[in-house]
């Protein structure tokens, strides 16, 4: 019985962490290149925007603080990330610069959303 309560108490522990770990620390270039080389483009640099990617950006800016009450949706525990990413694709010689969308919600895989960034 101790070993059944300690086995599940060290995979409720590494779950945590692993979240920590996406939310915090991981920039997703693993991710994000095996999801392009499904669309036929190729990574090359990958970025956080600034105050000034925003005013171009596809995606609405969101307030730096955010306040959630939990909900019956789940959106109070998501997360969401914003990464600028330059692309090259076959079908062009010019880089196309990306913007990804990146949520994350506890004990759920991280989706992506690519847009191009608007002119």
């Amino acid at each position: 019985m101790e070993y059944l309560l300690l086995l599940i108490f060290i995979g409720a522990i590494s779950i945590y962490v692993r979240q920590l770990y996406q939310r915090y620390f991981a920039d997703f270039r693993k991710e994000i290149s095996e999801l392009l080389a499904k669309k036929n483009a190729e990574l090359i640099s990958i970025k956080t925007p600034k105050s000034e990617d925003w005013i171009n950006g596809p995606f609405d800016k969101e307030p730096k603080i955010k306040i959630n009450v939990v909900t019956v949706n789940n959106e109070a525990l998501t997360q969401t990330k914003y990464k600028i990413i330059k692309v090259k694709t076959p079908k062009s010689t010019a880089t196309e610069t990306w913007w990804v969308q990146i949520s994350l919600t506890y004990f759920m895989s991280p989706e992506f959303k690519f847009l191009k960034q608007n002119s």
